[in-house]
């Protein structure tokens, strides 16, 4: 039976991550912290791709304690999407990450975070 386009419909569930030097945290709309996993080498991989970065020399986001510097993305699995903010750009401005920077943090993703 062939699928109708409302069969093709795919809900996009975008989730927002902050990358620090040793670790990452999914947090919510307010920043809230929801949860915490190694960043491994995801900080690093990210740092040399040329993704932008958020720099906070305040350290006012008190996630990562005084370490000033981190990614915020934007992770949307079932497309297979990630955005990176693009500080001083204005709210809400993110890049779209070329498909084999994204790979890079959907291999994590998949490693760390999709795991039973």
């Amino acid at each position: 039976m062939p699928l109708s386009s409302d069969d093709e419909h795919v809900e996009v569930v975008w989730e927002r991550f902050l990358v620090a030097v040793d670790v990452v945290v999914l947090v919510n709309v307010d920043d809230a912290e929801l949860e915490r996993w190694p960043a491994g080498d995801l900080y690093e991989r990210l740092l040399l791709a040329g993704v932008p970065i958020t720099y906070d020399p305040t350290g006012a986001h008190g996630l990562f304690g005084d370490r000033p510097d981190y990614f915020v993305l934007l992770v949307a699995m079932t497309a297979e999407l990630v955005t990176a903010y693009r500080p001083g750009a204005g709210l809400g401005q993110v890049d779209l990450l070329e498909p084999e920077v994204a790979e890079i943090v959907l291999d994590w993703y998949r490693r760390n975070v999709d795991v039973p």
